[in-house]
Parts: structure tokens; C-alpha cells; sequence
């Protein structure tokens, strides 16, 4: 069975990128079910050891290598800025 690649990234900071931004979305639908379960916990944690891909995240500099990253995938940025995951 075939399937077409839903995204195409041109590094491994771009890929690593577009995974983290995915496994936080997850992060805060688990969290908010927790929240429907009255389980509250802290804001969830994630963690990479990509540094590229963790500077990229916190502060999103628009310049020639990062200008191909669809605008959806720096939803990151906002969710470490505000605290949602850390």
C-alpha cells in the first residue's frame, strides 16, 4: 500500500522540528483530557537533544534557512513563550 509523505523537510533541524511541534499538539489534547478527568498536573514537558531544533523553537528568526517551515509548524514557539509546555 502506498502512501504520499505528507510533509518534505530539507534538514534534520526541519524534520525534528516538525515531529516536536506534532508531539506537542498531542501533549495538550492529553492535557486537557486529564483536565476533563479533574487530574490536573503541570505543564508537560518535552524534551529533545536537538539543540538546532530547540533554538529554532525559542526564537523562530525569520532567515533563509528556516523560510521553506510552514507558518503551522512554529506554533511551538507560542506554546514556549506562554508556558503551555516547557
Amino acid at each position: 500500500m502506498l502512501r504520499l509523505q505528507k510533509i518534505v523537510v530539507m534538514s534534520t533541524t526541519d524534520a525534528e522540528y516538525v515531529v516536536v511541534t506534532k508531539v506537542c499538539k498531542e501533549l495538550i489534547w492529553l492535557k486537557n483530557f486529564m483536565k476533563e478527568l479533574d487530574k490536573e498536573h503541570k505543564s508537560p514537558s518535552l524534551h529533545s537533544d536537538s539543540q538546532s531544533t530547540l533554538d529554532l523553537a525559542n526564537n523562530p528568526v525569520y532567515h533563509d534557512k528556516i523560510k521553506h517551515i510552514d507558518a503551522q509548524y512554529h506554533f511551538i514557539h507560542k506554546l514556549l513563550k506562554n508556558g503551555v509546555v516547557t
